[in-house]
């Protein structure tokens, strides 16, 4: 078996803005980022809009796109996999990805990880903390270990296995509390009525 062979690439070899193209008049799902669950719909994380009722000047986010939110050390940076065209703010960065190098999901791993984030904490620039974001060509200049597609695919696997095994546990443990607390206020309760 040979070794895995991962290439170091500046993030700008994997990335390029893409061509800004506004909502105008069209009805394009309204979405959201957070800094947990990624990109969702707005209406499923709200029970009202929060855009704002013009939307025509908001961003069209095509699938596979990368979106950049801030504060970019917490990992507000997602791959639009929600809908096949969607609406964000303005105020987001939207890029295009060479997917013939990597895989939207991989870039995306990779970008959450312990060292693009201490790069980028590194890296913050303003004066307002939520807002404060990493100057683009410092972004760009971001290395990133990049190997072939086959092993992208195989990477991104085995963390989806382990997310949801992650999931599972977390699910098991919280049912498992629930079993204990509904057992001690049983043995409390009984104490008192013995008592």
């Amino acid at each position: 078996m040979r070794p895995i062979e991962y290439k170091k690439l500046k993030l700008g070899k994997l990335i390029r803005p893409s061509k800004t193209k506004r909502a105008g008049s069209n009805d394009y799902p309204v979405l959201s980022m957070t800094s947990r669950s990624g990109i969702i719909k707005q209406s499923e994380r709200f029970k009202k809009s929060i855009a704002s009722v013009d939307k025509s000047n908001y961003k069209v986010v095509e699938r596979n796109q990368l979106v950049i939110g801030f504060p970019m050390d917490e990992g507000v940076y997602y791959i639009q996999n929600t809908v096949d065209r969607g609406i964000m703010s303005p105020a987001y960065g939207v890029w295009d990805i060479d997917q013939k190098v990597v895989l939207p999901k991989y870039l995306e791993q990779y970008l959450h990880g312990p060292k693009a984030l201490e790069y980028f904490k590194q890296k913050l620039r303003g004066t307002t903390a939520r807002r404060r974001v990493v100057p683009t060509e410092q972004m760009l200049d971001l290395e990133i270990q990049v190997p072939e597609i086959e092993i992208q695919k195989a990477e991104i696997y085995i963390l989806i296995l382990l997310d949801n095994l992650v999931r599972e546990l977390l699910e098991y443990k919280n049912k498992l509390d629930e079993l204990v607390k509904s057992r001690l206020c049983g043995w409390i309760h009984m104490l008192f009525l013995i008592g």
